[in-house]
């Protein structure tokens, strides 16, 4: 077993399921593991507003991945963030308005979009008290949202369940060599500046720890999770991932709910695969 000195987990899919609930197991397993002395940071492709509530759930005060790795937060600060230029953002947009798929410009703390493209699904996710605080700006057509966002735009999110479309918006932003596409879900296909994904913020962070990639464990399972698994020296893929996921992660653990992260850890970190239900106990 190699030693675990960092662990990063990402969030939609490996610790938070469907129903918006983080296990007991998973969430004892982390506490676990910090009390161990090993830091856990959190890697999400959501912004920090909709991230910070599962910190302090979880009571993580390590730093933060967002919006794909373009942003890195210590608490409210950002210590990093990797901006879209502005007319290779208009670029990107205006390729792709003519497509069904409802769009969304991140910036460090909230998102632009139009009225037309509210989904409560997706909002839902992003925590209704956020939403109450000014998380999502309405914008009238593609000038107002661009204007909106300026300079400060982190990420473009297209989200849609036609395969078709995602075909289509895959094949037109392979002729944009400046930004990385990650199908980050099943729905949604996501734009960052280039170079910019989980893997080289997870590197700034354990550079900044003095924690070689060799001794750090990451989990995830979705395509925005693949640099930070092959960066990672043990490299693990939920049972729930996606394929390409799994053909690269050094183990598969349970399903996001079967808590697959309690197990990861107990795994990876404390080496107890056969004690993990008497270690974690039952919800």
């Amino acid at each position: 077993m190699k030693t675990v000195k960092l662990i990063a987990l990402d969030l939609d899919g490996t610790l938070i399921p469907e129903s918006q609930r983080v296990s007991l197991k998973d969430a004892h397993a982390v506490r676990r593991a910090q009390a161990a002395g090993i830091p856990v940071v959190i890697a999400t492709g959501r912004l920090y507003p909709s991230a910070r509530v599962w910190l302090s759930a979880l009571d993580i005060h390590t730093p933060a991945v967002c919006c794909n790795g373009a942003d890195i937060r210590e608490g409210a600060r950002s210590v990093y963030s990797s901006t879209i230029d502005p007319a290779q953002l208009k670029e990107a947009y205006r390729a792709l308005c003519g497509f069904r798929a409802k769009k969304y410009v991140y910036c460090v703390d909230n998102i632009y979009c139009s009225k037309e493209d509210f989904d409560a699904v997706l909002f839902h996710k992003w925590g209704k008290k956020e939403l109450a605080r000014g998380l999502v700006g309405y914008r009238d057509g593609p000038d107002e949202i661009l204007g909106a966002a300026g300079s400060s735009a982190v990420k473009l999110v297209m989200r849609t369940p036609d395969e078709k479309e995602h075909a289509k918006i895959e094949e037109i932003a392979g002729a944009m060599e400046y930004f990385d596409v990650v199908k980050a879900e099943a729905t949604h296909i996501e734009f960052t500046r280039r170079g910019t994904n989980k893997g080289a913020a997870l590197k700034r962070i354990a550079a900044g720890m003095g924690i070689a990639m060799r001794d750090v464990l990451a989990v995830g399972d979705s395509m925005n999770d693949y640099e930070m698994l092959r960066a990672a020296g043990t490299g693990v893929a939920m049972g729930n991932a996606m394929r390409e996921i799994k053909n690269i992660a050094d183990d598969i653990t349970l399903p996001v709910w079967e808590s697959g992260v309690a197990h990861a850890i107990s795994r990876h970190v404390f080496g107890e695969d056969a004690a993990f239900e008497a270690v974690l106990g039952t919800e």
